[in-house]
């Protein structure tokens, strides 16, 4: 049973508590098996791909910030193929915001 008290000592606690099983979720998303059943992408794909990210990579570094190691792995299924452009902006969303989104 859970201590209804968590909120005295730590205000913050079942906000903490849901953002780490958030971040739980997504963790177990971003490391699961790539699809069986989506094709690889091709050596042109995957530099259209490495050249989007470095963009976006550049532009986050413009602006004094950089990417969390979350983010680049997310960054590297995509360029692989492991992962499609839907699945990719639902993986950097789901970290922004705390919520599943892949």
């Amino acid at each position: 049973m859970q201590d209804d008290t968590d909120h005295q000592s730590d205000p913050c606690a079942a906000s903490k508590r849901k953002f780490s099983a958030a971040v739980d979720s997504i963790n177990a998303d971003i490391f699961a098996p790539a699809k069986k059943d989506r094709p690889p992408v091709d050596a042109k794909e995957r530099e259209r791909r490495q050249k989007q990210i470095d963009t976006a990579r550049a532009n986050v570094a413009l602006e004094g910030y950089r990417l969390s190691g979350m983010v680049e792995e997310i960054n590297r299924r995509y360029i692989a193929g492991e992962i499609d452009g839907d699945e990719h902006g639902a993986a950097i969303r789901a970290i922004v915001t705390g919520e599943d989104g892949l």
